[in-house]
């Protein structure tokens, strides 16, 4: 739930609680001419357990950006954990930095790269300028990278790391949760400002030898766009595509025709439009495959006016669309004033008795509100429809409502509502996730204050305790038969490992 800002001089700062916290994370030492600093950041897939950061910043002495992992504990960054893992090749304009991040599904870090204002970069796999990147969390290049790149030949060394190519300066990139799909936002030149869909390996987008949608025969190993739109004031027209995001938040807080919509905004021109696809996103294949695949859109504004000189747009974890203004020097949160037809306060998922996994969500406001539609997935992607409950119209009162699954499924269940209104409108709850197991261990109290207790099939178990940075602190602890005294622990989340399995509980 915290923010995590990069400033262009070197401090990362913390909005925490909806305040920014007075002193840095971490302030480092970087070159801030141009259009270099600190420029991007990405949380590790597993940052509950162990904290790690990554950062992406101009260094000195050579002056070159640089890719380095930092561990966060609590809301610091001691400088001394910082880890290189790529230097960048040496810099000689100050402009074209990128410095989008983000992990992938596959657990990937992907790495938008510019071409340091030397147009031949991108069109050259012998560096990583104009490009983007994918490398390992220890920041080793993945075996499965693309082995070339169209039009442009094989990759080696440490250029094997090269995931797409003939990009100008790749300054955003974000990955649609659920389908996978990567979209990068490059800055163009003097005419269009483009999306480009990186989710398919060895792509060249085509710069400089092109910019913005081209006749696809006359350059067969180019990618198209997925869109593009062009330079000027008018409406739908910008100078500088700097921030997009998918919005499948886990809670929306928008009506649920935005849900899925790829929104951008431009630097210059201060609006946020959005896309909408006819169809699942497809990727496109170069002209000469067996199949070309293209992408019916359309195009809607959204806010306009928004505060100025606007970047990094990104969808927070509550469900609402948040960008920065260089402008103001703000934070920004969108906030929906449609109303919605149900506010969920709560909703949970927990195993009870070994035989069946009981759902339960509380509302304080309900408008117009026909029923609940409880489905259940195995991998939070296809929908299974478990049955429904009707609600209580109109309340403004605090309502609990409950559903027992009598059949899940092994392993991990996944769960959401969807909320029908009156009129047949529905929004989709978050996703919960519960694991079913019949020899499931039991840990109760939780969260605990002295003592823990667990129950289940534990013959022959190894028991072990752990913290959030994946220590075990077992020595600090008292086992008892299926008791655990944990009054010498500080308070906080913690894990309880039995037979390899890991069971989160709280010390409060």
């Amino acid at each position: 739930g915290r923010a995590f800002i990069c400033q262009q001089t070197g401090a990362l700062r913390i909005v925490k609680n909806n305040l920014l916290l007075p002193s840095p994370a971490i302030t480092l030492s970087v070159n801030s001419s141009g259009e270099r600093g600190l420029l991007g950041l990405a949380f590790d897939p597993n940052f509950t357990n162990n904290g790690f950061l990554y950062l992406y910043y101009t260094a000195t002495a050579p002056v070159h950006n640089r890719i380095c992992r930092f561990t966060v504990v609590g809301d610091v960054i001691d400088p001394a954990s910082e880890i290189l893992l790529m230097a960048l090749e040496n810099l000689s304009a100050t402009n074209h930095n990128g410095g989008g991040m983000a992990f992938g599904p596959d657990g990937k870090l992907y790495i938008a790269v510019g071409d340091n204002a030397v147009s031949s970069n991108s069109q050259s796999v012998n560096n990583r300028l104009g490009k983007i990147l994918r490398i390992n969390t220890d920041g080793t290049i993945p075996t499965d990278n693309p082995a070339a790149i169209d039009g442009l030949g094989a990759t080696a060394g440490v250029n094997r790391a090269i995931w797409c190519a003939g990009l100008r300066n790749p300054y955003t990139l974000t990955f649609q949760p659920g389908t996978g799909i990567l979209f990068v936002n490059d800055v163009g030149q003097n005419t269009w400002e483009e999306i480009n869909d990186c989710t398919i390996a060895g792509k060249n987008f085509g710069w400089p030898n092109t910019e913005g949608n081209f006749t696809q025969a006359s350059f067969p190993n180019f990618t198209l766009p997925v869109y593009a739109y062009s330079h000027g004031s008018a409406s739908g027209q910008g100078f500088a595509i700097t921030g997009g995001t998918f919005y499948n938040p886990p809670t929306s807080k928008y009506p649920s025709q935005y849900i899925g919509k790829y929104f951008f905004m431009d630097f210059s021109t201060n609006w946020i439009d959005m896309l909408t696809f006819s169809a699942p996103v497809v990727n496109q294949t170069k002209a000469g495959a067996k199949q070309k695949e293209t992408n019916i859109w359309t195009r809607d504004p959204f806010a306009s006016s928004i505060s100025g000189s606007a970047v990094g747009l990104t969808t927070g974890t509550d469900g609402n669309l948040y960008y920065l203004s260089r402008s103001t020097g703000a934070l920004v949160k969108i906030e929906s004033t449609i109303a919605l037809p149900v506010s969920i306060t709560f909703f949970s998922a927990e195993q009870k008795n070994k035989q069946n996994i009981k759902l339960e969500w509380n509302t304080n406001s309900e408008t117009n509100a026909q029923y609940f539609e409880i489905q259940r997935s195995a991998n939070a992607k296809g929908w299974k429809i478990l049955g429904k409950i009707d609600a209580f119209g109109n309340s403004n009162e605090s309502k609990t409502y409950q559903f027992i699954d009598f059949e899940p499924e092994n392993g991990v269940n996944y769960y959401r509502l969807r909320q029908v209104d009156l009129n047949g409108t529905f929004e989709y709850s978050k996703i919960v996730s519960e694991y079913f197991d019949k020899n499931l261990v039991k840990i109760f109290p939780n969260p605990a204050k002295n003592i823990l207790e667990f129950e289940g099939k534990l013959l022959d178990s190894n028991v072990e305790i752990f913290n959030e940075l994946g220590q075990n602190i077992s020595k600090n602890v008292k086992f008892s038969e299926n008791k655990v005294d944990i009054s010498q622990i500080p308070k906080g989340k913690y894990f309880l490992k039995i037979n390899e399995k890991s069971y989160p509980f709280i010390k409060n």
